[in-house]
């Protein structure tokens, strides 16, 4: 799997839901469309989360 932030995630970092996401968009090949709706605030969802 392809990771930017890497795991194991730790829930003590409030900012690790939000890296697991960046990571599975990135690993998914949809990395750079789910940046452009988080930067239009818009929700992006594909198949097991939304954001």
């Amino acid at each position: 799997m392809k990771e930017l932030f890497g795991q194991p995630y730790g829930e003590p970092n409030p900012y690790w839901a939000v890296k697991g996401y960046v990571d599975r968009m990135y690993n998914d090949g949809h990395f750079v469309e789910a940046v452009g709706y988080i930067v239009k605030r818009w929700g992006v969802q594909y198949g097991w989360g939304v954001l």
